[in-house]
């Protein structure tokens, strides 16, 4: 059986343990019971800037109001 879980995200700029930046999905609404409280992740080439992560979060937040994931 094949379901889509839904749920309203937006996109924040992180850094990890060696100060790369990447992407980070979190809950802004309604959050998907398959995470269970977890994220989801964008890891971004070798060499973006932060604050190209920056302007690279702002335009997927300008036209991005969710996200999705099917389990098949």
């Amino acid at each position: 059986m094949t379901k889509t879980h839904y749920g309203d995200y937006r996109v924040t700029v992180k850094e990890d343990d060696d100060g790369r930046p990447f992407l980070m999905l979190e809950p802004s609404g309604r959050d998907m019971e398959l995470l269970a409280g977890g994220f989801i992740t964008l890891r971004l080439r070798d060499g973006t800037t932060h604050d190209e992560a920056q302007s690279l979060a702002k335009t997927m937040n300008d036209h991005i109001e969710g996200a999705a994931i099917t389990v098949f």
